[in-house]
């Protein structure tokens, strides 16, 4: 916290002394103290999360001053921005003359403080990690540095300012940190804020190496063309140029059987059980890879800054490769020896919250929603018979 001795803005009396303070709970809750001796009888709380916005999110926050103290708690239960965020605050403060007094402002990291931070860095990747040793941390540094030269070798999409990684243990512990996920998770890259979380243990350097590049190239494509319009997001096309940019992707993770899910589904969101999480990400690598060897890159980064410019899929997809999405995924289909699929259409997945995404090397890719919603029908199946059984009892 901070003390000012502060010019009153009006004259008359003497410029009182404030003490301010903002302790971090991560990923709960941040709490906001001002203490001061003035009579104070109206404050506002002025706050605003340092991350990549058209223009500025400030939010106020009217507080009721008790003796001499104001507090005020952002209870982040169903929006935590991930580690490394900064807060921006300051405090507007008001007396019973009417008197006002505007603190400076004060800035506040968010940090996971359950485990002990080391950092490093290359280029503009900063990477930290509490487990494992630097040889680690320098493996994984390496593999995001390739990646970034893959993309821009091989796509022509180049990193726009800096990002940051930090790596868990366990996909268990990056969850924990994470109030709004329930299940375990390999990554998730929040692109607002330029950083990525992923779980990597140091004991299978392989696999953190494949989910760090997974999610930094999501990092990078996000950031490509980025507009202020709240452009229209395709699963299969970032997922498939994440998977792309993996430097490990051999021919083992190519489709071996014919696909289920249409272009148009997969636009909009990936299958929720373990095999079709993982046939969807191999179909989504085949396009992008098809699309790349028979269109060029070129065409790849003018689809991308159409999609980024809010230009509709079939709009985007028809001005640059001569087709519709869905005659496009028949032509990729037909090139790959595979039977058509009908086209599903699908509703839109809102965009006010951001995308969490299990890793492809996660082998408990299922999502609980499924089973969640089958649980609940049972029981109301079970209770609706039972509730039969009893009236039928009574009336005997």
């Amino acid at each position: 916290g901070k003390t000012y001795y502060l010019q009153q803005r009006l004259s008359g009396t003497a410029a009182p002394v404030f003490d301010t303070a903002a302790h971090v709970d991560y990923p709960a809750s941040i709490t906001f103290d001002l203490e001061t001796a003035a009579p104070i009888v109206d404050a506002i709380l002025t706050y605003e999360v340092d991350q990549l916005t058209c223009a500025p999110e400030r939010v106020d926050v009217p507080v009721v001053p008790q003796d001499g103290r104001v507090t005020w708690t952002w209870e982040m239960a169903q929006a935590s921005p991930p580690p490394g965020t900064w807060i921006w605050y300051a405090w507007t403060l008001t007396d019973a003359d009417g008197n006002k007094w505007t603190t400076e402002r004060e800035r506040v990291q968010l940090v996971d403080q359950r485990f002990a931070w080391q950092s490093e860095s290359i280029g503009r990747i900063m990477l930290h990690w509490y487990a494992g040793d630097n040889d680690f941390a320098e493996a994984l540094l390496e593999a995001a540095d390739d990646t970034l030269s893959r993309l821009e070798n091989e796509i022509g999409i180049l990193l726009d300012g800096s990002v940051n990684l930090y790596v868990y243990e366990t996909p268990k512990q990056l969850m924990e940190g994470m109030l709004y996920s329930y299940d375990p998770l390999g990554g998730i890259a929040f692109n607002t804020h330029q950083t990525a979380l992923v779980s990597g243990a140091p004991d299978d350097v392989g696999a953190a190496k494949q989910v760090i590049t997974h999610e930094l190239a999501h990092l990078v494509i996000a950031q490509y063309g980025r507009t202020c319009t709240r452009a229209e997001r395709l699963v299969w096309l970032d997922e498939g140029l994440a998977q792309y940019a993996q430097s490990a992707q051999t021919k083992s993770d190519a489709l071996e059987e014919n696909p289920v899910e249409s272009l148009r589904t997969l636009s909009d969101t990936f299958p929720g059980d373990a095999s079709g999480v993982r046939m969807a990400y191999r179909q989504s690598y085949s396009v992008v890879d098809w699309l790349l060897q028979e269109y060029g890159a070129e065409k790849m980064q003018a689809l991308l800054i159409a999609i980024a410019e809010g230009t509709e899929a079939d709009t985007a997809v028809q001005q640059i490769y001569g087709r519709d999405l869905d005659q496009l995924d028949a032509a990729w289909l037909a090139a790959q020896g595979f039977d058509a699929i009908d086209a599903i259409e699908t509703t839109p997945r809102t965009q006010d919250q951001p995308v969490v995404e299990p890793s492809p090397n996660v082998e408990s890719q299922p999502t609980t929603i499924v089973w969640r919603v089958s649980a609940v029908l049972l029981l109301l199946l079970a209770l609706l018979l039972f509730g039969r059984y009893w009236i039928n009892r009574r009336r005997r």
